[in-house]
């Protein structure tokens, strides 16, 4: 099971006051995202978004024993899904609920970044962190993995995850899609959701 408490490495974070830690991260590409991608991640102090999702683990003994050790959620074909956003002093923590399975995991703005200045997003769970720029567009965003660590230790490339992840809207709701893989592991998991923000408490 994932360490729900685990923070970000204190070294690797910095402050992300209010209104967008993730307009911070894209910079003036901000503006161009869908309304209903944004207002999904310009938390004041907490708000909660409900919908419907899936979640299809890999199909070997590994990739779903690994998904278990992290506290990765069950697979289910239609769920009823609820994600909190928390945000305190400068971080973001989001407590994913699946149908009663919970993953939490704490995002924030990197302090290290790559030699192209590239600001990054951290989003650490348990003893994984990632390192991961956004794109943004008018279709939404896109996640794209720049490291891993382990422990704190920093994972070669050919060890290091591969990760698929966007954020859209669909059918007027705000859509999310994840899918990591792992080398010598194939598939670990893929889950996505339609979700509809509720009102935000300050």
């Amino acid at each position: 099971m994932a360490d729900t408490q685990a923070k970000p490495e204190g070294d690797d974070v910095v402050d992300a006051p209010y209104p967008s830690m993730y307009g911070q991260i894209i910079g003036d590409d901000y503006e161009r995202l869908p309304p209903l991608v944004r207002n999904m991640h310009e938390v004041k102090g907490r708000h909660t978004a409900r919908g419907r999702g899936r979640v299809e683990r890999g199909s070997n003994f590994a990739a779903r024993r690994l998904a278990d050790f992290l506290g990765m959620p069950p697979e289910a074909a239609d769920i009823p899904v609820e994600t909190t956003f928390s945000l305190e002093q400068g971080a973001e923590t989001i407590t994913r609920n699946y149908n009663g399975a919970i993953l939490i995991t704490r995002q924030a703005i990197a302090k290290s970044r790559p030699a192209d200045g590239t600001a990054l997003l951290l989003e650490q769970f348990g003893p994984v962190a990632l390192f991961i720029a956004l794109e943004g567009t008018e279709e939404g965003i896109t996640f794209h993995l720049r490291r891993c660590s382990l422990l704190g230790l920093r994972l070669p490339q050919k060890l290091s995850p591969r990760l698929v992840a966007r954020e859209r809207v669909r059918d007027g709701r705000y859509h999310y899609f994840v899918r990591i893989e792992l080398p010598l592991v194939g598939k670990l998991i893929e889950y996505e959701g339609l979700l509809e923000l509720e009102k935000a408490v300050s």
